[in-house]
């Protein structure tokens, strides 16, 4: 039983207080361990016997002084996510304090750059975004929004590696900036097939390390390389995933960490009045936050994330939030056509607003979701509209 060995292995090494073992002997031990888990083919049933192989590396790695190799290092990457099937919360934890002790500063930039990135990763993902070249950077000539190519091939990522995902996770959060900086080409190929990807999970799960990519990533490189606009671009149809057409549930999974992105992106442009971050976040509120309350504020989950990036965009923009407090966004505009003699002048408050108790109602239900701030600017104009 290989369970059994695995264990029974670690337990001889665990009692003794150094390590008895040859080199040949440690070098089979790892090697039998690769080969026979860490290669299999993952699923739920293999997650203990991953925790146990880890363990008992994880005993050879304090008690003797050995290196992995490139291989198992990689594979050891694969069980990082405590998300994944295939592994456990000790599992991953095991495997990240592993790599941690094998690898040093200068080894891990060299093992992301080459055998994870390079080797690993870019074959996986060579049909590239339109938006980008081959090379990952900005396309000059790239068409937003064309999905034709999505139809060419299904990709076989998914099918060959679904492990792909939690290795450019492992690879951004071990990242520095000064890495990103002088790498980054090698990441946005990875980045943008996961956020482009057809299946919500996929594209969930790509938007967090989007947004953590980004927020890593220096902001001169964002803004004089183009990169940040592919980055926009590519998530600002993700803020239109509402219900019915999508499923709440899948809606508010896309949706928070769409909305993270952006504001991140705004963050990288320093200063409340910079006018790149003062366009981005208004376009977040115009076409994200206000289409999303119009198109599904009876649902009440939606409504709840829409509401909290509120804050962070307002929080984002600063004093220039104050624009999009005008009373006319709460307005109920009457069916009858307006007097086109007067177009001029503003129309008298009494004849759009709706004076009835539903209005009250509706604003205050919002009002009780909202954050501090945007609960005061709800409080103000309904103050507003009773002494009206």
């Amino acid at each position: 039983d290989l369970h059994g060995a695995i264990l029974r292995a670690a337990g001889h090494l665990s009692a003794k207080e150094t390590c008895d073992l040859q080199d040949g002997q440690i070098e089979r031990l790892v090697e039998a361990i690769n080969s026979k888990v860490l290669s299999a083919k993952n699923g739920t049933d293999s997650a203990l016997l991953m925790e146990a192989s880890l363990a008992c590396l994880s005993v050879l790695s304090s008690k003797c002084s050995f290196v992995l190799d490139q291989d198992t290092r990689l594979k050891l990457i694969r069980v990082t996510d405590a998300r994944d099937s295939w592994t456990t919360l000790i599992s991953a934890t095991t495997a990240t304090e592993l790599l941690a002790r094998q690898l040093t500063e200068e080894e891990l930039s060299d093992f992301i750059v080459g055998p994870v990135l390079q080797k690993t990763l870019r074959p996986l993902f060579s049909r590239h975004s339109s938006r980008i070249t081959a090379s990952g950077r900005p396309s000059q000539y790239s068409t937003a929004g064309d999905r034709s190519r999505m139809f060419e091939e299904v990709p076989t990522w998914k099918d060959e590696a679904p492990w792909a995902e939690t290795a450019i996770q492992w690879a951004v959060n071990m990242s520095t900036p000064a890495l990103i900086q002088q790498h980054w080409p090698l990441f946005t190929p990875v980045l943008l097939a996961l956020v482009e990807n057809e299946s919500i999970d996929v594209k969930s799960r790509g938007l967090e390390i989007l947004a953590s990519f980004v927020a890593k990533c220096p902001g001169q490189v964002l803004q004089n390389t183009g990169i940040g606009r592919v980055f926009e671009d590519a998530t600002f149809p993700m803020l239109l995933y509402l219900p019915s057409v999508t499923p709440e549930e899948q809606s508010t999974a896309v949706l928070s960490p769409a909305y993270d992105v952006l504001t991140t992106l705004a963050k990288s442009s320093e200063g409340f009045e910079n006018p790149e971050r003062r366009r981005l976040l208004d376009k977040a509120l115009r076409n994200g936050i206000f289409a999303g309350h119009f198109h599904a504020s009876q649902y009440s989950r939606i409504v709840q994330v829409l509401m909290q990036k509120t804050a962070s965009v307002v929080n984002c923009l600063g004093i220039y939030s104050i624009k999009h407090l005008k009373v006319r966004r709460l307005y109920k505009i009457k069916k009858t056509p307006p007097d086109r003699t007067n177009l001029n002048k503003a129309p008298p408050f009494n004849d759009l607003v709706d004076h009835d108790r539903s209005f009250r109602d509706r604003a205050s239900s919002h009002c009780c979701r909202c954050d501090t701030s945007i609960k005061r600017h709800y409080c103000q104009l309904l103050a507003s509209n009773s002494t009206n």
